[in-house]
């Protein structure tokens, strides 16, 4: 199974596969609902990713460009919060102010479920996963370091999909709803 850098509720991992078989022939990739982006790693053609949650593009856009800002940062906030858990709160609320992707690589990673949730003021209210404390830094550096690589021909945008899409002829357009 391939992995993704983010942890993502709703995510295809497990079907991704096996969805991947259905593919018409297509000359782009196109998927305005990215999310976890567990579907766009079965198609071998130019891509297009978007989604609506400037965080959830943001990360994408800063693996593709700057990868060890990631793991840097990661591996940071990993170590304290395996010592002192309160310091997931202190990565929330730093989050919360500066919006860095980075840090919601990290929530993603160490949230209950991956479960992404904002409350009606748009601020991360997800929780600690306790029972586990998040993937090890070495292996989420390999999924990184993948990606990073994968993305360099990827078109990354960010918005509602009338106005980051113009279709093209042979544009496989793969739509899902966010929902497990």
């Amino acid at each position: 199974m391939k992995q993704t850098f983010l942890k993502y509720s709703g995510s295809k991992r497990f079907v991704a596969e096996e969805l991947s078989r259905r593919f018409p022939e297509h000359d782009r990739f196109v998927d305005l609902t990215v999310g976890g982006g567990s579907i766009l790693l079965y198609s071998n053609k130019p891509k297009l990713i978007s989604d609506i949650n400037p965080d959830v593009i943001n990360a994408y856009k800063l693996v593709k460009d700057n990868p060890q800002t990631i793991f840097n940062s990661y591996l940071e906030d990993w170590t304290i919060c395996s010592q002192n858990t309160e310091h997931f709160y202190k990565v929330r609320d730093r989050f919360n102010e500066a919006r860095l992707p980075q840090d919601f690589i990290f929530l993603s990673r160490t949230v209950y479920n991956g479960l992404i949730r904002y409350n009606s003021k748009g601020l991360f209210n997800s929780s600690f996963m306790h029972k586990r404390k998040g993937i090890e830094p070495a292996k989420l550096l390999k999924i990184i370091e993948f990606w990073h690589s994968f993305l360099q021909n990827v078109d990354i945008k960010c918005g509602d999909y009338e106005e980051v899409y113009t279709p093209q002829a042979k544009d496989f357009l793969f739509l899902d709803s966010p929902y497990l």
